[in-house]
């Protein structure tokens, strides 16, 4: 029996992905690097150490990592001043169908702490969440289960409780590490490897008719 749902923030709740990677695609090609967006979605679901630490290590890139990091974040904002933040078609009301049946709900994202409170007020869904986990309160980034193995231990739930909805391939790897049941959401622009999930869906609408 699913006790708690556990939300990834960016591609699931909004259409961010494809913001960051665009910033990032503009950031490198600054930094005389060519990569189209594809080959960059390798990095979705990963912290941002995380993420400077593999575009160093596959790239010509002259930075240490929290130098990168920096110049990442300020891309990102750049092009998140110039987007509108709108929710997935159907999350509010997957949202509100989970709180009728007294499911809980967290959110379990890579993302770091303040770009995470800005998207939950800019969707106006803070009071929607039980409880909130960000990429600097874990030690591991995604595919590691750390992150959904301790938001169920903080809802108080078993992780076989918990339904996991992801878009990403470390984001399944690491739900199914956690032991959870994995749904892999397709409805970003960012279309990736969601094989490995239990099941794949297109729209919220979809998980409401199970």
């Amino acid at each position: 029996m699913i006790k708690a749902v556990l939300f990834d923030m960016d591609g699931v709740l909004l259409d961010s992905e494809w913001i960051y990677l665009h910033s990032l695609k503009s950031l490198l090609a600054r930094l005389n690097v060519y990569a189209e967006i594809d080959e960059l979605a390798v990095v979705v679901g990963m912290k941002m150490d995380a993420i400077s630490n593999y575009l160093i290590a596959h790239y010509p890139l002259p930075y240490k990592a929290e130098e990168l990091s920096a110049l990442q974040d300020e891309a990102f904002d750049c092009e998140v001043a110039k987007s509108v933040l709108e929710p997935m078609p159907g999350l509010l009301s997957f949202l509100e169908f989970l709180k009728r049946k007294n499911i809980k709900i967290a959110l379990a994202s890579s993302s770091e702490q303040g770009w995470i409170n800005q998207v939950l007020t800019a969707l106006h869904i803070e009071a929607a969440f039980d409880l909130v986990i960000s990429g600097e309160m874990v030690s591991h980034s995604k595919p590691h289960p750390e992150i959904f193995q301790k938001a169920a231990e903080q809802l108080g739930v078993e992780t076989d409780e918990c339904l996991v909805i992801e878009d990403s391939v470390n984001g399944i790897n690491a739900g199914k590490a956690a032991g959870m049941r994995v749904i892999g959401y397709k409805g970003s622009k960012i279309i990736q490897d969601t094989s490995k999930a239990d099941l794949e869906v297109h729209s919220f609408q979809e998980l409401m008719n199970l």
